[in-house]
């Protein structure tokens, strides 16, 4: 997995890559990424909420978007206790389309803030040894998203959550 994950973030930085732009449905893409998952926020003790609207278009590579929506929903569920709630949401306006993924918790500290883009860093080692992973979601998910012309932000209240914000072009 860390091969492939080093080999995706590769091509990405190259501004080489072809993007094989389809339209799809974004609210189903985003859904078929997040029910499967039901059972494991059940088993964490925490709670899904979702508000997709059904007719959300964009022009996109639906793969790769897909990826990014994991590593978001990934990264929710790992930074997050029993209890907390995951929330997704997609939207549009003005031309953008918008998927957030929330999380209550711990959130961010503010040391923290400007390094999870980086490659490799975990903010909590200690945690990132339960969970796994090896510190490339996000740089991957922030790669991809600036290669379909977007920008992944995120905003977070220490002792209070932890939201990341895709924004997309509609084409």
């Amino acid at each position: 997995r860390l091969g492939k994950d080093l080999l995706d973030l590769a091509h990405n930085d190259s501004g080489r890559i072809k993007l094989r732009k389809t339209e799809f449905n974004l609210g189903e893409m985003v859904e078929s990424v997040v029910l499967p998952v039901e059972s494991i926020v059940y088993e964490q003790g925490k709670t899904r909420e979702m508000d997709i609207p059904e007719a959300i278009t964009i022009k996109a590579e639906e793969t790769s978007l897909k990826e990014v929506v994991i590593v978001l929903v990934d990264n929710a569920l790992k930074k997050s206790d029993k209890g907390a709630v995951i929330r997704v949401t997609v939207w549009q306006s003005a031309g953008q389309r918008f998927i957030t993924v929330f999380n209550t918790g711990k959130g961010i500290l503010p040391e923290d803030f400007g390094k999870i883009f980086l490659r490799f860093y975990r903010s909590d080692s200690s945690r990132a040894r339960n969970t796994g992973g090896s510190g490339l979601g996000l740089s991957i998910a922030q790669s991809v998203v600036r290669n379909h012309g977007g920008s992944i932000k995120t905003h977070s209240e220490h002792g209070q959550g932890t939201e990341f914000r895709v924004k997309s072009p509609g084409t």
